[in-house]
């Protein structure tokens, strides 16, 4: 044995201390499992890191050729070809790379979650919220089941803020006294008291909808029932058929 291989052997016994302990089969046991999971651990991580800079290459790769109509997938699919690796996977590497940009930022991920978590984090939208949640769960140590139960809640929330909620509860109201509620693609801004005043009225007297139907037009701000515009939209309401 040379001397290199000698100095090599002696940092590997150094950097796993060994004693009389491991006579016994449960010591063993218990140090095997801290290093497979030590070791799993960082190669998770640099799997990461693979996906992340690949990812990162791909965007800048198609951003350099913007001009080029419809390149971008092309390229995916041809590098997909060439290192054998499935196209759904390559875009997921380039949508990670954007959902978390670090040029200019001053925070930065550790990538110390594993793959599932990434893909489940970077479904929610807002940017902010999405930085959050995930240094939250890396320095939490989350497991996949946590960053679930916390996206889902998010996501929820996210979209029950859409809609006013007096006006959700009038919605609710309409279709529980078998009105169809449908969208109407215009904005009406000056009328947004009318929906909520209708609201008090068919709140206190439900009885109220029979004088009201077949046809019912109300005019108030629904974000997520109406037009994708920001700003009033037009219902109209009538009898289910």
């Amino acid at each position: 044995m040379n001397v290199r291989n000698q100095k090599e052997m002696k940092a590997v016994t150094l950097s796993f201390p060994l004693d009389r302990a491991l006579r016994d089969y449960a010591a063993l046991k218990a140090r095997v499992g801290e290093v497979l999971i030590a070791g799993r651990k960082r190669i998770e991580k640099e799997f990461m890191l693979m996906r992340y800079h690949a990812g990162f290459l791909i965007n800048e790769h198609i951003r350099l050729n913007s001009d080029r109509s419809a390149y971008g997938a092309k390229a995916v699919l041809k590098l997909g070809e060439d290192f054998d690796i499935d196209y759904t996977e390559l875009t997921r590497y380039a949508q990670l790379a954007r959902a978390y940009p670090i040029v200019g930022r001053g925070q930065q991920l550790r990538f110390s979650l594993n793959w599932k978590c990434y893909r489940k984090l970077m479904i929610i939208k807002d940017d902010k919220q999405r930085w959050e949640m995930t240094l939250r769960a890396e320095k939490n140590e989350w497991n996949f089941e946590e960053v679930e139960a916390k996206v889902q809640y998010a996501i929820g929330k996210e979209e029950d803020e859409k809609q006013p909620p007096r006006l959700q509860d009038l919605v609710d109201v309409l279709e529980k006294n078998n009105v169809k509620v449908l969208e109407a693609q215009q904005t009406f801004g000056r009328f947004g008291n009318l929906a909520e005043n209708l609201f008090d009225r068919v709140r206190a007297f439900p009885f109220a909808l029979n004088v009201l139907l077949p046809f019912l037009v109300i005019f108030g701000y629904l974000d997520s029932v109406s037009s994708p515009q920001e700003g009033s939209g037009l219902l109209l309401v009538g009898r289910k058929t």
